[in-house]
């Protein structure tokens, strides 16, 4: 196929001039357009075409990825809804990486979506050609093809948020348990159903360490306040047996009376 102004000129004109001096038959004529629209073909394609295109999508965040990289040429992406008009994302167009963030881009998510990766001049190079070599993604739905990847969870004894909750009865008091998360999507295929798992949390027993029901400070404070006690009763155990003593001894010296 012919896709350069010069080309198609130039075919024009040998044709032309081949008919007008009837130097060769209309085979040979026809030789020529075929060799010509060879060149043309050669020239078109002169940047190599981006191989393994394919989408990597986790949670919604979409990127496209291909190889290989580019050397002396750049990349442009182009996207769009199945049997839509081609969008282009800024930050795509002429690049010299393998890989394409679309996930902005991407606002639909009950769409399925197609990209082409085209072969392109680098960044502020210009080409006489006005259709570049490209490679087509295949056909992805973020809906149905995103992986979900391993959800965060926390475990409260009291649960505020009003969604994604899960209220567990008749578990035993003082007891520990672990659990682990992962989404399940019942609209999708059985092999795209279930997300990544979850990371185990365990809950903690309601057995509780006087460290950890009390602070250190308090701790210190109540150990204080009973030695003083311990201190207080000692003494005043001492005081009491000296008196008794003292009173005894007074006693027994004392001289007896004459009848």
């Amino acid at each position: 196929m012919l896709t350069t102004k010069w080309t198609q000129a130039a075919l024009a004109l040998l044709i032309l001039a081949f008919l007008y001096s009837n130097a060769v038959t209309a085979a040979e004529i026809l030789v020529i357009v075929m060799v010509i629209g060879d060149v043309a073909t050669l020239i078109q394609w002169s940047y190599p075409s981006a191989q393994t295109v394919s989408w990597k999508s986790t949670n919604f965040k979409t990127i496209l990825t291909w190889e290989p990289l580019p050397t002396d040429y750049s990349y442009t992406v182009e996207f769009s809804v199945v049997s839509r008009d081609k969008q282009r994302n800024s930050n795509c167009i002429r690049i010299s990486t393998t890989m394409c963030d679309l996930t902005s881009s991407l606002t639909d998510l009950n769409a399925c979506y197609v990209a082409d990766v085209l072969s392109e001049p680098p960044l502020g190079a210009t080409s006489d050609l006005t259709e570049f070599p490209y490679t087509s993604s295949s056909r992805f739905c973020p809906s149905n093809d995103t992986d979900i990847g391993r959800p965060d969870f926390k475990l409260e004894k009291v649960f505020i948020s009003k969604t994604s909750i899960i209220e567990l009865t008749d578990l035993d008091q003082g007891e520990s348990y672990c659990f682990n998360v992962q989404a399940f999507i019942p609209s999708r295929n059985v092999n795209k159903q279930l997300g990544e798992l979850s990371q185990t949390q365990c809950s903690d027993d309601d057995k509780h360490s006087i460290f950890e029901v009390y602070s250190v400070g308090v701790i210190a404070t109540a150990i204080l306040l009973i030695l003083v006690l311990i201190i207080i009763t000692v003494v005043a155990i001492v005081c009491c047996r000296r008196k008794k003593t003292t009173l005894k001894t007074e006693k027994e010296g004392v001289p007896l009376q004459s009848v």
